[in-house]
């Protein structure tokens, strides 16, 4: 029998999952693709993973200082525009091949996907049930 009582996670914490997910992606998933940018970028694979040193040295500086920077604005309004900034990034990586401007964007994109990992975990947690709050934040992967 199903308890229609029991407390559930809103669908929008769902949805702030997705984006973690997406944004998150992005972080992790250069490493795969070395072998095939460094050449296209004219350089070693030692030297395109600093396109990955580039995201991590963004989301250390641009998570506590977008977190901070976007405290009065509304949760809404941030996402929207981080996730915006977010894709526009990507797509300047897409057409270019200019490492300067790639590892730019990488530690730009980087702010932008801290910024929705500060608003995003705590917004989760905000629009859950109490009893569901462990189930909503993404403190999962820091295990």
């Amino acid at each position: 029998m199903i308890d229609h009582h029991r407390e559930s996670i809103p669908k929008s914490v769902y949805i702030l999952g997705v984006g973690i997910f997406c944004l998150a992606t992005s972080e992790f998933m250069i490493a795969g693709l070395l072998p095939n940018i460094a050449p296209d970028l004219g350089t070693t694979i030692p030297g395109a993973s600093l396109l990955i040193t580039a995201f991590a040295v963004g989301m250390i500086i641009g998570a506590p200082l977008m977190a901070i920077a976007t405290l009065g604005m509304p949760r809404r309004t941030v996402l929207i525009t981080v996730s915006l900034v977010f894709s526009a990034l990507h797509v300047t990586v897409y057409l270019t091949d200019d490492f300067t401007i790639i590892a730019i964007s990488r530690v730009l994109s980087a702010f932008a996907c801290g910024a929705f990992w500060a608003v995003g975990a705590v917004l989760a947690v905000r629009l859950s049930p109490p009893s569901m709050t462990g189930r909503s934040s993404p403190s999962w992967q820091l295990d």
